[in-house]
Parts: C-alpha cells; sequence; structure tokens
C-alpha cells in the first residue's frame, strides 16, 4: 500500500468510527485522551481541542475514573462498568484494556441511557481499518453490523454472532435483510429503515428479528448511514441490542395493567381506589362509586378519609390503619363507614402498602365490601340468642323453683302419706287375724284386697321418691365396669327366688363412663324387667352385652319372655305407663321411667325393640 493509500484508508477509518452511534475514547496509561469520537464529544459535552492530550478525570470528576490509574499501576485488569449522570444525563461507561496500542492503553465505550456493555477487546491501533473492525469485534452485547450501499454485509461483530447464531463467514457479502421477520420483508421494512437513515442520518430499529434457528428476539438500536469527506454514501452501520426480557417485561405490565383497569371498571361488588401516600385518591372504581356514593370526579385527589365516620376520623383511625399497613404489608379494616350521603354501612377489607420494584413506598391501595346486611344479621342473631339465653335463665329458674317444690311434695307424701297407709294396712291385718271368724268369705276378701292396695300404694311411693333421687343427684363421672354391675345384680336376683332357673349371659368388661350409683340404678331396673316378664317362660335366657354403633357402645338388656307390641313402644318410658295387667305382672310403672331419666342425665339415649311372646331388648348409649 503507498503513503496516499494508506493516508486515505486512515482517513476513511477515523470517519467511519467519527459517525459511530457510541462515545468512543481511547487514553493511555495516565487516561490522557489519545483519541474521541463526535458521539463520545456530544455525550460529555466536550470539544476536541479541550480533550486532546488531557487527562480526563481532570475533565470529568466522574466517581472511579481516578482510580483507573491506580489498578493499572498494580497490574490489575481495567475491565470494568461505571455509570455516572453527566449534563443530564445518565452514562454508562464500558473501560477495557487495549493491548494492541501498548500494555496499559485504554478504551471507553460511553452510551447515553440504561445500557450495559460487557468486556471489550480492542485490537491493534495502527491508524488503519483495523481499529473500527476491532472495536465492533469487542462489543459482545451488542451487535454491530456494518453493510455497504446495497446492504451487503462487510463488519459482523461477535455480538451479532451471538445475538443472531451467525458466524462471521456465514453472513460476508450477503445482503443483510434477513435478520428481518418474514411479515417485515414482506412489508419492505429492511428498504425503509435504510432511506430513512440516508435521508435522515439515523433510523431507530425497534421491533422483532429472527435467529438462525428460526427463534424471534426483541432489538433495539440505531442504522446510521455512513459518509465520505465528499459527503457521498459509503454504506450503513447498525448498532442491535437485545430487549427481549424487557419487552417482555413490558408487556406482561401492560397486561397486568389491562387485567387491573378491567377489575377497576367492571368490578361493582368490590369498593377499590388507590391513595398516594398522603392518602389522596388516585384511583377510584365503580364499585366504590356504587357503595360510597362519590364519583371518580368528585373523589380523585381528595382525602380518603372522607369514608370514615366521624369519631372514627377523630380517633385518627385512617392514619392508623396507614402505619400497620407500612409496618406489616396490609391491615384488616372492619368497621362502620360512611357515604357521601351521610348514611352509614359496615364494611370488612383490607388495606395494602404499595411499592416501586426498588422497595420505595408509593401509596397505599384499599378493597372493601359492603357487609352491612350480614352485620345486622349477625347482630339479630346475637340479640335473640341475648334473649333466649334470658329466657332459658327465667325458664331454669322456675324449673328449679318446680323442683323444690316436687322435693317438697315428694317429702309430704314420704311423710304424711305413710303413716295414714301403715295405719289402713295394720289395722287391715290385725282385722283379719282378730275378727276373721266373724266375717263372712267375702268380708275377708275385701280386707285382703284393702291391705293390697295399701302396700301397692306403699311401693308406688317409695318408687316416686326414688326417682325424685335420681333427678337431683349430682353426676360423679369415672369409668365403670357395667359387667360387674350386670353380675351383682344376678346374685340378687337368684337370691330372692333361688328355685328358677335362668339361662344368663353376661359380656365381659363393658366400660362405660358415668356415675356408678345411677347406672346400677338403671341397669337393675332393666335387668329386674327381664327377670319378671321371663317368670313364665320355661327355658328363660336373660342376656347383658355391648356393640358397637356410629363409633359409640351400645350397651343392651335382651331376654326371650313376654315382650311387647311395638305399636305401644312410645309409652314404655314414660311414669305410670303399662303394657301388661297388674294381675299377669306387678309392678308401679315407674321402673322403664326411672331408667329413661338416668340415661338422659348422662346424655345418652334409651330406646327398646319386641314383640308380643317373642321377648325384648332394651338398647341405652351413653355420652
Amino acid at each position: 500500500m503507498t503513503r496516499e493509500e494508506a493516508l486515505a484508508s486512515k482517513q476513511q477509518t477515523d470517519n467511519l468510527i467519527d459517525q459511530l452511534p457510541l462515545g468512543i475514547l481511547v487514553l493511555d496509561a495516565r487516561l490522557r485522551v489519545l483519541k474521541s469520537n463526535q458521539c463520545s464529544r456530544l455525550l460529555l459535552s466536550l470539544d476536541p481541542a479541550s480533550l486532546a492530550g488531557r487527562s480526563l478525570p481532570e475533565l470529568l470528576p466522574l466517581p472511579g475514573l481516578a482510580a483507573l490509574g491506580e489498578k493499572i499501576a498494580r497490574g490489575e485488569a481495567p475491565d470494568t462498568n461505571l455509570e455516572a449522570c453527566w449534563g443530564g444525563r445518565e452514562l454508562r461507561i464500558a473501560v477495557s484494556g487495549i493491548r494492541h496500542i501498548n500494555e496499559n492503553a485504554l478504551l471507553l465505550l460511553i452510551l447515553q441511557g440504561q445500557k450495559t456493555i460487557a468486556e471489550e477487546d480492542l485490537a491493534d491501533c495502527k491508524r488503519n481499518e483495523e481499529l473500527f473492525e476491532l472495536l465492533l469485534q469487542g462489543v459482545r452485547d451488542y451487535a454491530l453490523i456494518v453493510v455497504d450501499p446495497e446492504t451487503r454485509i462487510l463488519i459482523w461483530n461477535q455480538g451479532a454472532e451471538r445475538l443472531f447464531g451467525y458466524d462471521h463467514d456465514e453472513v460476508l457479502g450477503r445482503r443483510g435483510d434477513f435478520i428481518f421477520t418474514p411479515e417485515d420483508r414482506a412489508a419492505g421494512i429492511p428498504a425503509e429503515e435504510m432511506r430513512i437513515a440516508r435521508e435522515q442520518g439515523r433510523a431507530p430499529d425497534k421491533r422483532w428479528h429472527l435467529r438462525k434457528d428460526g427463534s424471534r428476539f426483541y432489538c433495539e438500536g440505531t442504522v446510521t448511514s455512513l459518509l465520505d469527506d465528499e459527503g457521498h454514501l459509503r454504506g450503513y452501520a447498525k448498532v442491535l441490542e437485545d430487549r427481549t426480557a424487557i419487552r417482555t417485561a413490558e408487556e406482561a405490565l401492560r397486561e397486568s395493567e389491562t387485567r387491573f383497569r378491567l377489575l377497576m371498571e367492571n368490578v361493582q361488588d368490590y369498593a377499590i381506589f388507590m391513595t398516594d401516600i398522603e392518602g389522596r385518591v388516585l384511583e377510584w372504581n365503580v364499585g366504590a362509586e356504587r357503595i360510597l356514593g362519590y364519583r371518580e370526579t368528585e373523589i380523585i385527589g381528595h382525602s380518603a378519609s372522607v369514608i370514615y365516620t366521624p369519631e372514627d376520623r377523630w380517633a385518627n383511625v385512617p392514619a392508623s390503619e396507614q402505619e400497620h399497613a407500612l409496618m406489616h404489608g396490609q391491615s384488616v379494616d372492619e368497621r362502620w363507614h360512611q357515604r357521601k350521603d351521610g348514611s352509614r354501612f359496615y364494611a370488612s377489607g383490607m388495606l395494602f402498602t404499595l411499592r416501586d420494584e426498588l422497595g420505595h413506598h408509593k401509596g397505599f391501595a384499599k378493597i372493601l365490601r359492603d357487609q352491612t346486611r350480614q352485620k345486622l344479621a349477625e347482630e339479630e342473631i346475637q340479640r335473640l340468642n341475648r334473649e333466649l339465653e334470658t329466657r332459658v335463665q327465667a325458664r331454669t329458674a322456675e324449673l328449679v323453683a318446680l323442683n323444690r317444690e316436687l322435693e317438697s311434695f315428694s317429702y309430704s307424701v314420704a311423710h304424711d302419706l305413710r303413716a295414714p297407709l301403715r295405719a289402713i294396712n295394720s289395722f287391715s291385718h290385725a282385722l283379719q287375724q282378730d275378727s276373721a271368724d266373724c266375717l263372712n268369705t267375702e268380708g275377708v276378701h275385701h280386707l285382703g284386697r284393702i291391705r293390697q292396695a295399701a302396700q301397692r300404694m306403699e311401693h308406688l311411693i317409695d318408687d316416686l321418691l326414688k326417682l325424685a333421687q335420681v333427678t337431683r343427684q349430682e353426676i360423679r363421672w369415672e369409668n365403670v365396669d357395667l359387667s360387674d354391675l350386670a353380675k351383682r345384680i344376678r346374685g340378687k336376683l337368684q337370691t330372692g327366688d333361688p328355685i328358677r332357673q335362668v339361662d344368663w349371659i353376661i359380656a365381659p368388661h363393658a366400660m362405660a363412663q358415668g356415675d356408678a350409683r345411677l347406672l346400677e340404678i338403671a341397669l337393675e331396673n332393666l335387668m329386674s324387667n327381664a327377670w319378671k316378664f321371663t317368670s313364665k317362660t320355661p327355658q328363660a335366657r336373660i342376656e347383658f352385652g355391648a356393640m358397637p354403633r356410629e363409633g359409640k357402645s351400645v350397651f343392651y338388656v335382651r331376654d326371650n319372655g313376654a315382650g311387647f307390641d311395638m305399636h305401644y313402644a312410645n309409652r314404655l318410658f314414660s311414669a305410670f305407663q303399662r303394657l301388661h295387667s297388674v294381675s299377669d305382672f306387678e309392678g308401679t310403672g315407674i321402673g322403664l321411667a326411672t331408667v329413661a331419666r338416668i340415661i338422659h342425665r348422662h346424655g345418652g339415649h334409651v330406646w327398646a325393640e319386641g314383640a308380643v311372646n317373642q321377648g325384648a331388648t332394651f338398647y341405652f348409649s351413653l355420652n
């Protein structure tokens, strides 16, 4: 290459670098500026004369620049990323070592806005085309593509290889429209971009592009026209950055905002509104309009405290809720609120704290639901419960008084009626013994009937007293072996009539919880009935046992005696109700009533099954 050709090549390269939409600075080890391009001078608001040979930290007191020389002196790699704000612009500066110039030369790539540049590996800087090409190859987070006026690719850097998936050798000489999607190619977008860049100097490129494998990614960048000294078009330079993640996040955010807007505009059963950090309303949905009565135009910009009752505002409830939400992220709100017309309604809801992605407090969001009907119904239920409790207490007092009267009556019966009955029985017996010769057969029979009636009346009084005693006796809960009780009762019955032959079956270890004395009375009544109603059965059988039913133990006494008609089963456990005549089977009709009273006091249930002349089974369960 002749000297003239080398100078022309150098000038062409310098022109290309100067037109790149990237700020470029080349520094020596002392951080003095060796070279700058037009974009860097524009971003830093400095002219070429003030830059050449000057120390950059002296010109720009940016944090981190002064430390670069120290890192180089210590032999450390200078590669780093800096963030700075200069002249009202947010800048990101990528610093990389350039060993092709000398051991300690630096390359600074400067971009405006939120952009990140990775490691740079600038090639030999011999003031020729290699500077431009190696500069492009060093940037890996950005696709840097240079094409000729016919859009044939001349330079395809490592960033382009990484983003698009094509190697450098695959694309050199190809027209650059293959990176566009089929629909954009059909719409003539590649040619339109070049036309705008050619006419206006640069054109924005913000669209979806196509990789080698057919996948798509979203890019943002710029197409810049490259001109020679005479203004003739030499080609185009394109800088692209993969913004797919940001684009996807933005679309997701827009979709989220759209869903939220639809929620705000269409939900009518909930009042949803947002406020700033001072509690002034920013958003107000149709549900808030319907429930609270304020139109959106009336409430926006005003304090949300107007929805609280005067007493809650006086008690500083709105501020307390906000403080709680700030500390815990949310605050539960269940209280009476006030509508625009002054009427009140009961609402339940939540107050949420709104924060940005950095965690800074931005405001509050509140959700309320009108629960007035439920609240009034709840209060009515509580009122009815209180009224019922009052009635129950009054009724209980009446029953206590009535029980006391019955107890007094029982003792009156015991003391006041027993003496006349004993007198009747005794004198009848004396008359029967002393004057039997003076009476005819009919008179003796009448005296016998008088004595039997007096004795039966005395037994009835005894049973009534037992029933009253069962009612008022306090229950003492304990573990009770009903099998042992059944064996003890069996012994008493057999002792009273040792001649009788009965086949006894008693299940072992039938355990229950209850009052042992009361349960013994109940079981004795049931087994005594079985003993009584099998007295006329040739091969009598009485069984006591237990079985599971619906998760509980059910106990039973079964016999094969006289039985009963199930049609009258509902009368069995009422006092003085008998299904058999006294002439067939003696008794007062109090025993089963006593059984029912004891079982019910234990929170249990008693019932019976039977058939005439086929026996009966009496069941009971305990709570």
